[in-house]
């Protein structure tokens, strides 16, 4: 059986090819095919605001999926998954999905919150390895 803290960090990679495929899309139907399957030297204006959103959502993601990825994947090789490892990648996995939405529909203070849960469940998820680490 694969370890709940990598199905998490399969999941959140779907949810990061789901945040690059929105940002892409936008991008792609606002500027045109021909803009998407050239070299894209220039840009012939701005997306919406909704579609700038995603694009800065995607890039949150992409920043902190590899932190992330890493503990979730050096927790299980290192033994040390627990409860607390385990709930700390269910909740990173969830707070980014609800994310996308908070963040494109401009949730007042969601987003932020949402942002909070997350690096919660990454601190929790790798805290056996900080605690391997320092202690």
């Amino acid at each position: 059986m694969v370890a709940v803290e990598l199905q998490m960090v399969a999941l959140a990679a779907i949810v990061l090819f789901i945040h690059l495929f929105l940002a892409a899309g936008v991008r792609m139907a606002t500027f045109g095919p021909a803009w998407a399957g050239g070299a894209r030297d220039s840009t012939p204006g701005t997306v919406s605001l909704k579609g700038q959103r995603c694009d800065r959502a995607f890039r949150n993601m992409a920043e902190t999926f590899p932190i992330f990825s890493a503990l979730a994947i050096g927790v299980v090789a290192a033994g040390l998954s627990n409860d607390t490892t385990v709930l700390g990648s269910e909740l990173y996995v969830i707070a980014r999905i609800l994310y996308l939405p908070a963040y494109v529909f401009h949730v007042p203070y969601v987003r932020s919150i949402v942002y909070a849960v997350a690096i919660a469940g990454i601190l929790m998820t790798g805290a056996p390895l900080f605690g391997a680490v320092l202690f």
